[in-house]
């Protein structure tokens, strides 16, 4: 999916989550796969940063991290109008990956309208847009904004899954996944996180090559299938971490890594280099942030 929804009340959260998503994103010293963005390496030495990373850290960028508000409308909501323009600036090619932040998504400020004005973007988006929506709770948000989202909940410094592939939510898993492949993916996740860093990484190699496999037979949705892998690990790493700043720092580095995914499955022919890449990376991802 290309849009997710932040909910709970950690406001502080959600925008370093989305500071440092666009970061990775845009930096320029992520054109080396083998290097990650000036936020995560150079820490608090700004004046080290790339001009990307700075202006996106004082919201200054021109095109990589958009906010769309109420803010200079009468009544407080989105103007549809914004959202019409937005769609419009959206649709042009661009040589940055941008994230939009619509900065309160409850109905009351996103009302239908200027929801309406999205929905064909969020279902069909060009290439290198991200959209993330906040709010307090899914059930301040159009339920047909919150059916074509990734839901995440904030609470405080840690992030829980609590949407759509939530097995206690009662939800329906079989789109994509049917029950049995679902919980078959959850078991091989589950292994990946072996402390032997060696039997970590052939495990991980293993849930790509099971991916492949399902993609192949199933027919089943590429983004979507990445999405329920990192949602599902959020989940977990959540309940065993409730208050740890590496929780943030791993959640934004692991989105990025499922954004690249996702858009060299369509750059490349075979879905086998993109799984093993994100296999490979996810794994030592786990190795240095010690999650």
């Amino acid at each position: 999916m290309p849009a997710y929804l932040f909910t709970g009340r950690g406001a502080a959260v959600k925008w370093q989550l989305v500071k440092q998503l666009a970061s990775h994103l845009n930096c320029e010293r992520t054109a080396d796969p083998s290097l990650r963005s000036c936020r995560v390496e150079l820490g608090s030495d700004t004046v080290s940063w790339c001009v990307n990373c700075r202006w996106i850290d004082k919201d200054e960028h021109p095109q990589a991290l958009k906010v769309l508000s109420g803010e200079g409308s009468k009544s407080g909501k989105v103007a549809v109008e914004k959202a019409r323009e937005l769609t419009e600036e959206l649709a042009k090619s661009s040589n940055y990956y941008r994230v939009i932040v619509v900065e309160d998504a409850s109905q009351e400020f996103f009302h239908r309208p200027a929801a309406n004005a999205l929905l064909k973007t969020i279902e069909e988006p060009h290439p290198g847009i991200l959209l993330i929506f906040f709010a307090l709770s899914k059930e301040d948000v159009l339920p047909t904004v919150v059916s074509r989202c990734q839901l995440l909940a904030i609470v405080g410094s840690s992030l829980i899954e609590e949407g759509i592939w939530s097995l206690s939510s009662g939800v329906n898993p079989s789109e994509p996944l049917k029950i049995a492949k679902f919980l078959e993916i959850r078991q091989l996740l589950e292994e990946t996180r072996d402390p032997h860093r060696k039997k970590g990484l052939l495990k991980s190699i293993a849930l790509a090559e099971k991916l492949q496999e399902l993609l192949e037979d199933e027919e089943l949705n590429f983004d979507e299938l990445i999405d329920f892998l990192v949602a599902s690990e959020i989940n977990d790493l959540s309940n065993l971490i409730t208050s740890s700043p590496d929780l943030t720092r791993y959640a934004g580095e692991l989105l990025r890594l499922s954004e690249m995914a996702k858009i060299h499955n369509r750059q490349f022919v075979s879905r086998k280099p993109v799984l093993e890449t994100l296999a490979f990376s996810w794994s030592r991802l786990r190795t240095e942030l010690k999650c």
